[in-house]
């Protein structure tokens, strides 16, 4: 199973971001992967069918600022 997406930036180009994948349940660290510049696509493989948090970082930093997260989302 896999937790997938696409990143941009706020003028909608493809952009290259960290993106971390947490277990809702439990909280732990699923795994993390840096978005493809070209495409903005991102897959992170998981053995977990349920809810997951995705957090999409800047590659400058990684603090709390301009941090996207999503909760919910479910690997296909």
């Amino acid at each position: 199973m896999f937790l997938m997406g696409k990143v941009t930036d706020s003028f909608g180009a493809n952009a290259a971001r960290k993106v971390r994948a947490y277990r809702e349940d439990t909280g732990a660290l699923v795994g993390e992967t840096v978005s493809l510049a070209s495409t903005g696509t991102y897959q992170i493989e998981t053995t977990y069918a349920g809810e997951h948090t995705v957090l999409i970082y800047p590659l400058v930093t990684e603090t709390a600022l301009n941090v996207l997260a999503f909760r919910g989302v479910i690997p296909v």
